[in-house]
């Protein structure tokens, strides 16, 4: 079997993918990994497929990925990918305020390891 091995220079869609994959590689032991799912609403596309995908709700500055599981104060669980070198739009940090404020918890990861200790820390918060 073939792993996906993020790199230092790696694209936000590399670390987004191997986190993935070690989220399906330990939904045996924590099933409520497998809720993870990606908010498709990045990436070109043509005018009409632009049009088409907004009127069917994407939006920018969405986060990557959401977990719509319920821990302690919070209602859901999202993360947005970056590159070591990339920053937050000011639509993300309006969609991220947003979420906060309905009690979502929301993190911003750089590394498929950052993305793991932030979902541990949501998921088992006293361990």
């Amino acid at each position: 079997m073939r792993f996906i091995k993020p790199t230092p220079d790696s694209n936000e869609d590399t670390i987004q993918a191997a986190f993935i994959e070690q989220c399906l590689l330990n939904s045996r032991a924590v099933p409520e990994l497998a809720l993870f799912y990606h908010i498709p609403n990045e990436g070109k596309r043509t005018m009409a497929q632009a049009m088409l995908m907004k009127g069917l709700g994407v939006k920018s500055g969405v986060p990557d990925l959401h977990l719509p599981v319920a821990r302690g104060p919070y209602h859901g669980f999202w993360i947005e990918f970056k590159t070591s070198t990339g920053f937050t739009s000011k639509t993300q940090k309006w969609w991220h305020a947003q979420l906060r404020e309905q009690c979502h918890q929301v993190v911003v990861c750089r590394t498929v390891e950052e993305a793991v200790e932030a979902v541990r820390g949501y998921l088992f918060p006293s361990v």
